[in-house]
């Protein structure tokens, strides 16, 4: 279970990821897809 600090964490490591010339888009999507579940589902 993720608590919601963690969850601003990794969205601003997303953000820095994103910013990153180095970084695969695709891979962005998939840590945008799980927190976003985590979002909708607080108890897994």
């Amino acid at each position: 279970m993720m608590t919601e600090q963690n969850l601003i964490l990794h969205r601003q490591k997303i953000d820095q990821l994103r910013q990153s010339s180095s970084l695969s888009l695709s891979y962005a999507a998939q840590l945008e897809q799980s927190i976003r579940a985590v979002d909708q589902n607080p108890t897994v």
